[in-house]
């Protein structure tokens, strides 16, 4: 059976709700200090998973070391949704959307579901369809944000209480009005804010610039 490292876990726990910075550092540090010798009997993989995904999030020179104890944690049969989901965030946040792209596609989103943690799922969508974006891969991106949109609008006034600001998508679909790889790259993007825009009321969930910044983006898009 699996170790559970339950002081490894709380520091990590508290690091995924802490701003990024020194603090965020020393409470993954401390956590990565707490589990047992990497590999031995008493090693806790998925919290070692968690805490260098968390880690790469803040230095991307982590992620080959978090994706290969997320292949040891899958070899030993243990829980690895938690890993691959951080591993989405650190792989976007370097802007290495190709391998957020392969940690988003192994997500289950039916794992978070299940635990009523369906903002996950739906932020690992998010970040699928930023990253799918970005590489050029429009059809699919679309396909995805549109799923997004779906979410938001369908929960209406009480939507922070079950989604996350959709601010990557946001930006992505900012900069592609704004720096447009081609015409049809143009036409998707002002397409998604649009629908973003109509989904969510933009002043409450962006702060200033951004929200200043998808009135200028749509500005650009015809009417």
């Amino acid at each position: 059976m699996a170790q559970i490292n339950v002081r490894a876990r709380e520091l990590a726990s508290d690091a995924s709700t802490t701003q990024h910075g020194a603090g965020r550092l020393r409470l993954l540090t401390s956590a990565l200090a707490e589990l047992a010798d990497r590999g031995g009997a008493d090693d806790d993989l998925e919290a070692r998973g968690v805490v260098l995904a968390l880690l790469a999030e803040e230095d991307p020179s982590y992620l080959p070391e978090a994706e290969d104890v997320l292949s040891s944690a899958r070899q030993n049969n243990v829980e690895t949704n938690w890993i691959s989901l951080h591993l989405v965030d650190a792989s976007y946040i370097a802007g290495d959307y190709e391998r957020a792209i392969t940690h988003a596609r192994e997500v289950d989103r039916s794992y978070f579901e299940g635990q009523d943690l369906r903002w996950r799922s739906v932020k690992v969508t998010e970040i699928l369809a930023a990253s799918l974006l970005a590489q050029g891969h429009l059809a699919e991106g679309l396909e995805l944000a549109n799923a997004v949109c779906a979410e938001l609008a369908a929960h209406g006034s009480d939507i922070e209480e079950w989604l996350a600001s959709p601010a990557e998508l946001t930006r992505q679909v900012v900069d592609m009005i704004g720096n447009p790889a081609s015409e049809r790259a143009f036409a998707i993007g002002c397409e998604i804010l649009r629908t973003i825009s109509s989904s969510i009321n933009v002043s409450e969930w962006f702060s200033n610039s951004l929200a200043d910044a998808i009135t200028d983006a749509l500005g650009k898009c015809p009417h």
